[in-house]
């Protein structure tokens, strides 16, 4: 068994939800790893790439809530009461 198949043991894959949760993890770990390396790092240019790269993995993270809430529904990208009147009872 490879090192993938390992970390892919108990998810999901035919759940949408599992696989965002689990991808949200991965960038989390992402991230840490690049500010843990960024902060023992004596290079200043090594030190700000890693701290680019932690960004992004950020970046990545917050793609993935998002699309985690739009599956299940949370965001809505209208204002209700726009919809007063157009609706028939």
């Amino acid at each position: 068994m490879d090192d993938l198949s390992m970390e892919l043991q108990g998810v999901k894959l035919e759940d949408p939800k599992a696989v965002l949760e689990f991808a949200i993890s991965r960038e989390e770990l992402a991230q840490n790893i690049y500010m843990k390396l960024a902060e023992q790092t004596p290079d200043g240019d090594t030190k700000a790439l890693l701290r680019s790269f932690a960004a992004e993995e950020a970046n990545h993270k917050e793609l993935l809530f998002a699309e985690l809430e739009r599956i299940q529904g949370i965001l809505s990208w209208y204002d209700p009461s726009e919809l007063n009147g157009l609706m028939e009872d």
